[in-house]
């Protein structure tokens, strides 16, 4: 096993790792230029006293939701809203948004990503959205740097890394137990993402990839980090289920 260190909390690294981009409305990955990993939205809407119902419109297709940097839901297409409680102050709300891939046949065909309807306070809309574009699979090893360097680690969530001394490189697979959701990298290269819901729960780290010496292993985390990270020479890509087509 390898222990990981923390290194920047979740939101601030990735505000850290992209240019901010400005617009009334919520824009979606292709308005964006983008085509994959996450964006994060931000707004600093008035918030009346009690409690309000926040909906996302077209959601395409997971948010963590943030309110002044504390979590405080979940979204995906099924479920798009949820209560939050105000003060009459302004709120900073934040909504970190996956794309978890594309379909490419059928009627979903190019159908985009991101926030794609807008946010609405009940009835209200908010304006004045400042987001912060992350491609992860296009991060160089400069925005990888300013990410795990942004601040100090912070929460249950963020960047971590872990050193790999290898004295032969050879074939393996990577295990992260304890770890919840989100994506790694082995130098500056997107090995993939991970999700405890499985079934798969190791990631094949072939040969090439690796160097006769220190490696570091680069883990962005979206819920909870870890203490260490493995390497196993088997895959484990879930229980085995047994498929019976029946003719009538």
């Amino acid at each position: 096993t390898l222990p990981v260190t923390r290194r920047a909390a979740l939101l601030d690294g990735v505000r850290a790792a992209a240019e901010p981009v400005h617009a009334p409305v919520p824009l979606g990955f292709d308005e964006l230029g983008q085509s994959a990993g996450l964006v994060l939205y931000t707004a600093h809407p008035l918030l009346p006293a009690g409690r309000h119902e926040v909906t996302v419109s077209g959601l395409h297709d997971r948010a963590q939701v943030f309110a002044d940097g504390v979590p405080v839901a979940v979204l995906d297409r099924e479920t798009a809203s949820f209560p939050l409680t105000g003060t009459g102050a302004r709120v900073r709300l934040e909504l970190l948004v996956e794309n978890q891939g594309r379909i490419n046949y059928g009627p979903l065909l190019g159908q985009g990503k991101g926030i794609l309807g807008g946010v609405r306070i009940e009835r209200r809309l908010v304006h004045g959205w400042t987001m912060h574009p992350l491609p992860l699979d296009e991060w160089s090893p400069h925005d990888l740097a300013r990410a795990t360097s942004a601040a100090g680690p912070g929460g249950t969530a963020g960047f971590a890394t872990a050193v790999l001394d290898v004295p032969e490189p050879a074939d393996t697979f990577l295990a992260l137990p304890g770890f919840a959701k989100g994506f790694v990298w082995v130098g500056d290269m997107l090995l993939g993402r991970y999700w405890e819901a499985g079934p798969q729960t190791t990631l094949y780290l072939p040969r090439p990839l690796l160097r006769p010496g220190p490696n570091t292993l680069t883990v962005l985390e979206l819920e909870r980090l870890g203490g260490h990270v493995a390497l196993v020479d088997r895959p484990d890509l879930g229980p085995a289920e047994e498929y019976v087509e029946t003719f009538d």
